[in-house]
């Protein structure tokens, strides 16, 4: 098989290439499809609609399920014209998604309950992060992640502090009053989670007034608390958009001079001095 042959079929297969009009169709055909078939997993839980429709569900599914085992063997095969390049691929993350997404289909026949496995082809809208024209958008989140990983983990550090120490704290407030209730720290860990969050669900709430005053201090530190990932993830976007934007300015030419600011820069000759050399 010509190398070139495969190269273009891998092109034709894979969601991040959008160069031509052929890999274009293709990837807006299994978008679709991975559309469809999500849409119609989601459908397939509502009772009276799996009830009425459930033979065109299914055909659907046998058909789609089809495909998606075609794109994902011939994409493993034209990965590499290796067998440790293609194992290479198939362990990829979204690799494994795929396969996750495929495999139930076929296992039920062995005699295996897999009702609950069929619920992961709705990984398969994961392979969406796939697509060309959002490689930038996930280079950006990434890059966001990492500069900011230390500052989120201090935050996940200071929350978890303060459910240990709101759940301690209310535990011994009131047990007395609600042993049902905040029986054990462990048991108190949801009201302080809830709590903190601000979510406020109302199923375990203090009576005790120096339990409500904890109650309302809590509430106000989690607004602090969830906060800051805002703040830190905020500050590390308009970081990430500027550093994308100078990148992008760095490559426009000068349009005095038609030259790139990031092109080497060439020093004039000297010039001869004007008039008669003596």
């Amino acid at each position: 098989m010509p190398p070139n042959f495969r190269t273009r079929v891998h092109e034709l297969v894979s969601l991040e290439h959008n160069a031509d009009r052929a890999s274009r169709t293709f990837n807006y055909v299994l978008v679709g499809l991975i559309v469809s078939n999500v849409g119609a997993a989601l459908l397939e839980s509502v009772p009276d609609l799996y009830a009425r429709y459930a033979r065109e569900l299914q055909a659907f599914n046998s058909v789609s399920i089809l495909l998606f085992t075609l794109e994902y063997g011939v994409r493993v095969w034209s990965v590499s014209s290796t067998i440790q390049g293609r194992v290479r691929h198939a362990l990829r993350p979204m690799s494994i998604v795929d396969l996750l997404a495929i495999l139930p289909w076929y296992l039920p026949p062995l005699g295996i309950d897999l009702r609950v496995l069929r619920s992961f082809r709705l990984l398969r809208v994961i392979r969406l992060l796939d697509l060309g024209g959002s490689a930038g958008a996930h280079r950006m989140m990434r890059q966001m992640l990492r500069s900011s990983r230390y500052e989120l983990l201090m935050t996940l550090h200071l929350a978890t502090v303060l459910v240990l120490v709101a759940s301690t704290a209310i535990y011994y407030i009131e047990r007395d009053a609600q042993p049902d209730v905040f029986g054990s720290i462990p048991a108190s860990m949801w009201w302080a989670v809830v709590t903190l969050t601000t979510v406020g669900y109302g199923d375990v709430y203090p009576v005790t007034p120096l339990g409500r005053v904890l109650g309302g201090v809590i509430a106000t530190l989690g607004i602090g608390v969830f906060a800051l990932p805002t703040a830190i993830l905020g500050g590390a976007f308009r970081d990430a958009l500027r550093t994308r934007r100078e990148a992008v300015e760095s490559t426009k030419p000068c349009p005095h001079c038609g030259r790139s600011p990031s092109s080497p820069r060439t020093e004039p000759a000297n010039p001869t001095p004007d008039g008669p050399s003596h």
